[in-house]
């Protein structure tokens, strides 16, 4: 298909959907995991952008609680009944990782737009395959990096891009959960990695948002003791950025303390915002954090008001339907995501260097 028919098949569905929409987005949800649970399903029912309206799961009494907790109208037995309801115009993909692809090809084919949960898929192949679709069906695809949406980070992406700390030389982003896998992330076929692919790939696009720069290149270390190959429970990676801009990621589910922070320095300063990376699964929101200027001029602190990084991340996307324009958040992002994710792998098999004693 030439790009002038696909960008034309694009506008034809953005036009019918605009023509159809006076009042809030119709979702459905597709998996009722914690994430639905506590972020996903709240959000929607608070939101006066967004309305869910529909679930399903591969538990069908899972989905039927689910449904009568959250006061869904229509609990489905299946994907494919679902996408057949013609009043749904958004899914909001909340299953295991080696469903995306499929799923997401699925929900394009019926029209319905898709907010597919990170990783976007395991493969290069699968996440361009996802994005092909959704330009060729003309409905949006966004990818659930809302680390992007704390206010702490989004104030510390301003900071960099005005030059406040000069030119940007160097960034490290660390994130620790003290838990251990469980059900489908111990089943490598589903999860495709694990903390790589469960919190790397988050801390990946984030350093992507705050540099305003794509990765070139990657050398970086797993540790798959305890699971096997692919399952990793620490990660770490160096990055190089498109410019020379320099990144350190790690990731873990085994240390009991990580400040789960980013720092960025330049060349006339350093910002870090400290105890901005949080998962947010759990009944009270945590803080999201506070940046640390430091300067020539002094250190400041600036503090930021709780917010649902989820909620944010779901109006959001419902006000790019709604608007007929780019969500924040794109499949061309998971994409890259994934090449990044990919390589990160990649180096990590093939390319150590033994130092004799």
């Amino acid at each position: 298909m030439g790009t002038s028919h696909a960008y034309a098949l694009k506008n034809r569905g953005a036009c019918e959907l605009a023509t159809r929409h006076r009042g809030p987005v119709n979702w459905a949800i597709v998996g009722c995991g914690a994430i639905s649970d506590l972020r996903i399903a709240p959000s929607l029912n608070a939101s006066t952008i967004n309305r869910l309206a529909a679930v399903t799961s591969h538990d069908n009494e899972k989905a039927a609680r689910f449904g009568r907790k959250h006061g869904v109208e229509r609990v489905f037995p299946s994907l494919e009944a679902l996408l057949q309801e013609p009043g749904l115009d958004a899914v909001y993909l909340a299953t295991p990782n080696g469903l995306h692809a499929a799923q997401t090809l699925m929900a394009c084919q019926a029209g319905k737009h898709v907010l597919c949960e990170k990783p976007m898929a395991l493969t290069v192949a699968d996440c361009e395959a996802m994005v092909s679709a959704a330009e060729s069906h003309g409905v949006k695809l966004g990818i659930g990096f809302n680390f992007r949406y704390n206010p702490a980070l989004r104030e510390l992406r301003r900071l960099l891009a005005e030059g406040s700390i000069g030119q940007v030389l160097h960034t490290t982003a660390r994130w620790g959960l003290p838990s251990g896998r469980s059900g489908w992330r111990l089943d490598a076929a589903l999860a495709g990695g694990g903390v790589l692919m469960d919190m790397g790939t988050h801390l990946i696009d984030l350093l992507r948002f705050l540099v305003g720069r794509e990765v070139v290149q990657v050398h970086a270390l797993l540790d798959t003791a305890t699971g096997g190959w692919p399952l990793d429970d620490l990660m770490t990676a160096t990055l190089e950025f498109a410019g020379g801009v320099q990144g350190v990621l790690a990731a873990t589910s085994r240390f009991a303390f990580v400040p789960n922070d980013v720092e960025v320095y330049g060349t006339a300063g350093s910002i870090r915002a400290s105890g901005t990376l949080r998962a947010q699964l759990t009944e009270t929101l945590p803080p999201v954090g506070h940046l640390e200027i430091s300067t020539s001029a002094g250190t400041s602190r600036a503090e930021f008001a709780i917010v649902d990084l989820f909620r944010d991340q779901l109006d959001s996307f419902g006000r790019a339907i709604l608007e007929n324009r780019e969500p924040e958040v794109v499949g061309r992002d998971g994409l890259r995501v994934q090449e990044v994710a990919a390589a990160i792998q990649e180096s990590a098999r093939m390319h150590k260097s033994e130092i004799s004693a």
